[in-house]
């Protein structure tokens, strides 16, 4: 029994239309289905689904687990095969992959007995699609068993963009400029010329993902290359297997100019095919992981938000020139808080141009349009511009209400911008963990401000909770006591700053308190918040010591105790953390800003026991004459060293510039000159206070 002929004439008047559309499959052998689709499409098409799902045909199948294996590609159909849970992310990513008057499909078991979401969640994400699928601008979906239409909406017609790229402007390589696939990326290379020839020290690519921006990069480096512009390049990106777009411009590009041609020009690849450099007598153009990348003449930093701002900044400005290119709305998430922050993170004079024309599909194509709206791939926040605080109140939405795609869509809006990057399978937790609970604050115009909360209990799953095992790692009761857990907290941006978010927080605390947690806790990597929960009463119990992979910053946990059990746990773990952070300030967390740590330090709590790490004589000796000036502070260093270890463990830093200092040049160990410039001190009164803690450090032994 082949395919019914409903499905065949669907299929075959997206062909017609142009236009991209969505067909779910019901049956219970999805694994024939997905066969019998795969043979409407030659077999040009991916298959994500379990290994016993496979084997349907198709030219590419991979496991839902290699979500980056597929992402690049470009096919007539995607089809997502699976028996049990089909994830947000692969319904987007895999519609990213089809060209114009393709398909994506969902086949599964008949939907009766279809669960589609975690076995252990609420069903709600099932009533959820229920209510999109019809949706769709464009759709079937079918029980192909019976050969059942349950709902439909035909193509509309798309008309195709007719553009070619014209002659060359002054400066750009002809046979490259031609490669352009949209004016977008004809202006790129354009600019790229611009970059390369010394008129800018950054070009930032910005769009929504489908927009050609590593194709493009590719081409420009390519360009720089047949110039004889640069001569080493580094590419990169999250993985390299992200980087390969980018690699795939540069190869086209060098074919386009003939530069593949020329003796000694090679491409490497490793084992599994992937391009790692491409080399020749006067150029190299490598991947280079984001830890150990910078100081080119020339560095292309794909994806720039999964990079993370701290590294980006770090790579870009230890290197000649940058391409930075970053994804707005798309499956990789948002890139909005990075490009809000672009000023400050690259090198000026700067280039910019923002590529808007989808390259694999239509303008208006309506399978975007179903995908970014419903798994929220191009959220923006929306609500009042005014607000009275006397008339604030918070509501807690129920599964039900939160399946409402407005407010779903609002309350996500908002959450994303306390996050680098959010993805479809946010949805899940939202719509299916037990464990997560939402929190709006509301006002008579509209919401302003919300929060995503996870219950975390010793007794329960262990992913839910982090902060308490990060907690127990200094306090060991932390083990037989409830948090409440706050993932993200945020404030419409036209109304930060005015205590909204201080207000919410203090609800949520009531909360928590009412329902008998011991303590709020939470856990961030972005430290331009720091201050915000120390000056609500949160200390600090812990740093990560490696950085988060999509931030470049390290991981930061503060807890606040809600009873006395709660107020003793976080106490003495903060205590502990004071005196790991004041001895590891010169290794593990040397790369973490002076100013950052000194906010931290006056937001822990003094240790319980204090280590003990006493002068010798000799020691001694140097300090006093260090406090008299007879030495120089660097000769009495080490002894220095435990002097402010011992202090600061049970005293406050100072305030301002002084505490800056005394954490750069002491704790970290980094040079005066680099300490004087964070801190702001000028080079007297840095002496001064060096003598300073000589004598002090003399009194207090």
């Amino acid at each position: 029994m082949g395919l019914c002929q409903p499905v065949k004439d669907y299929i075959e008047s997206l062909k017609d239309s142009g236009s991209r559309g969505l067909l779910v499959v019901n049956s219970h052998d999805p694994r024939r289905a997905s066969s019998m689709l795969a043979e409407t499409v030659g077999n040009d098409c991916l298959l994500v689904a379990e290994k016993g799902l496979r084997g349907a045909g198709c030219r590419y199948e991979k496991s839902p687990m290699d979500i980056e294996e597929y992402l690049g590609l470009e096919v007539g159909a995607a089809i997502v095969a699976s028996t049990g849970l089909l994830r947000p992310g692969l319904i987007a990513s895999a519609g990213e992959t089809v060209r114009a008057g393709g398909f994506l499909a969902l086949a599964g078991p008949p939907w009766s007995v279809w669960n589609p979401g975690p076995s252990s969640g609420t069903g709600e994400y099932k009533r959820y699609l229920e209510e999109i699928i019809p949706q769709a601008e464009t759709h079937m979906w079918i029980d192909l068993d019976k050969c059942n239409i349950i709902t439909r909406r035909p193509p509309p017609k798309l008309n195709p963009v007719k553009w070619k790229p014209g002659k060359a402007p002054p400066g750009a390589h002809g046979a490259i400029y031609r490669l352009a696939r949209t004016p977008d990326q004809a202006r790129g290379i354009e600019l790229g010329a611009r970059l390369v020839r010394g008129r800018a020290r950054s070009l930032y690519i910005v769009g929504d993902r489908g927009r050609g921006k590593s194709f493009l990069t590719g081409l420009i480096v390519a360009q720089a290359v047949a110039f004889h512009s640069i001569g080493t390049a580094q590419v990169v990106a999250p993985t390299l297997l992200q980087a390969q777009q980018v690699f795939k411009g540069l190869i086209e590009g060098l074919r386009a100019s003939g530069v593949l041609k020329r003796p000694g020009v090679k491409v490497k690849a490793d084992g599994n095919g992937r391009v790692v450099r491409v080399t020749g007598p006067w150029f190299r153009v490598s991947y280079e992981a984001p830890h150990a990348a910078g100081g080119a003449a020339l560095v292309v930093v794909d994806e720039a938000a999964a990079v993370g701002v701290h590294r980006v900044r770090r790579i870009t400005w230890s290197s000649g020139r940058s391409i930075v290119s970053t994804t707005i709305h798309g499956y990789e998430g948002s890139g909005r808080v990075f490009a809000h922050m672009v000023d400050r993170i690259l090198p000026r004079p700067r280039l910019e141009v923002e590529l808007s024309h989808p390259v694999r599909y239509l303008p208006g194509d309506p399978l975007e349009r179903w995908l970014y709206k419903y798994f929220l791939l191009d959220i923006e926040p929306i609500g009042p511009r005014s607000v009275d605080p006397s008339q604030l109140n918070v509501e807690w939405p129920s599964r039900g209400e939160l399946r409402s795609p407005d407010l779903l869509r609002w309350i996500m809006a908002v959450l994303v911008l306390a996050h680098y990057r959010n993805t479809p399978d946010d949805l899940l937790a939202v719509l299916e963990s037990p464990h997560h609970h939402v929190a709006v604050l509301n006002s008579p115009e509209g919401p302003v401000a919300a929060s995503l909360l996870v219950v975390e209990e010793w007794e329960g799953d262990p992913q839910a909770r982090l902060a308490l095992e990060r907690l127990a790692l200094y306090a060991s009761r932390a083990r037989g006591l409830r948090s409440v857990r706050i993932s993200r907290i945020a404030v419409l941006p036209w109304l930060q700053r005015r205590g909204l978010g201080s207000t919410l927080l203090r609800h949520i605390e009531r909360w928590a308190s009412d329902e008998g947690f011991n303590m709020v806790t939470t856990i961030f990597s972005r430290h331009d918040v720091i201050r915000f929960w120390s000056k609500n009463g949160y200390l600090y119990t812990y740093m990560s010591p490696r950085q988060n992979r999509v931030t470049g910053e390290k991981n930061l946990v503060a807890a606040k105790g809600l009873d006395k059990e709660g107020r003793r746990t976080v106490s003495e773990a903060s205590g502990v953390f004071r005196v790991r952070l004041l001895l590891a300030s010169h290794t593990i967390y040397r790369d973490v800003e002076a100013e950052k740590i000194a906010e931290i330090l006056r937001a822990t709590s003094k240790p319980g026991e204090t280590p003990t790490l006493a002068p010798t004589k000799e020691m001694l000796d140097r300090l006093q004459r260090c406090a008299q000036g007879v030495l120089e502070a660097e000769q009495a260093w080490e002894a220095i060293y435990l002097a402010v270890a011992n202090r600061f463990a049970k005293e406050d830093l100072p305030s301002g510039a002084e505490g800056v200092y005394i954490v750069s040049r002491i704790l970290q160990g980094k040079p005066d000159g680099e300490a004087l410039k964070v801190s702001g001190l000028d080079g007297r009164r840095a002496r001064s206070l060096l003598r300073k803690l000589c004598g002090r450090a003399v009194t207090l032994t």
